[in-house]
């Protein structure tokens, strides 16, 4: 039970081969929260409510029992999967957890992660930067000896106005989401997703970082290995 040890930490643009703790890895936006004197403790919480899945064949933990579960083409299209609501303004989400099971192609993170050498995680950190905007990707150990990716989506984006090819204009996002990939034990290209606006707090990274730890998987009929899905997190 290791989710605390990173054994990479980078960025998409420059990978830092180094070994941090889990909770060290924060998103941009944690100055704020230090400002706020929120303080987290590093225990595992108390009050949780275990969600499973039957039709796509896992459960977790998670802060709360959902409002409600939708699916995950309600907020990426034309894919398979679950969003755990925890807080909503109506139709706007302001809290909650995506968990798609085909999220990634099997080939873009290795099978072997954890006896990868620095080398070559530095370049499994890299290539997999490359296929979303993250701002920050990590390689981190989860439980039963897997690895998967730790990612935090860009704040920053260069985008094309003109639709030449040519990047000309920084646009910045309203907010950020924390992003774990990972393959499941009996199939699958996982990703659960941390989603919160206005802003991310330290108390639900901590509450996705042990809910993580929690995430197990059955064999099932469906199919996780179907089309990837999106296509921007490909």
């Amino acid at each position: 039970m290791n989710l605390k040890k990173l054994l990479v930490a980078g960025m998409a643009f420059a990978v830092t081969v180094m070994t941090v703790n889990f909770a060290d890895i924060s998103v941009a936006s944690a100055e704020e929260a230090v400002e706020s004197e929120t303080q987290v403790e590093q225990t595992v919480p108390k009050n949780t409510y275990r969600y499973t899945s039957q039709r796509y064949g896992y459960s977790i933990n998670t802060p709360m029992k959902p409002l409600g579960v939708i699916p995950a083409s309600t907020v990426y299209e034309n894919s398979k999967g679950e969003v755990l609501v925890f807080e909503n303004e109506g139709f706007n989400l302001k809290k909650a957890w995506i968990i798609m099971p085909n999220a990634f192609l099997p080939e873009d993170i290795p099978d072997n992660l954890i006896n990868l050498s620095d080398a070559e995680r530095q370049t499994a950190v890299e290539n997999f930067g490359k296929k979303g905007l993250f701002e920050q990707v990590n390689i981190v150990e989860m439980e039963d000896g897997k690895a998967g990716m730790y990612c935090v989506s860009a704040k920053e984006v260069e985008v094309d106005t003109t639709g030449d090819g040519v990047a000309d204009r920084i646009m910045e996002a309203e907010n950020q989401a924390i992003l774990t990939y990972f393959k499941g034990d009996f199939g699958g290209c996982f990703v659960v997703e941390l989603l919160q606006n206005p802003v991310m707090t330290p108390e639900a990274q901590m509450e996705y970082q042990q809910g993580l730890l929690t995430f197990h998987q059955w064999p099932t009929t469906f199919d996780p290995d179907a089309p990837a899905v999106p296509e921007n997190n490909k």
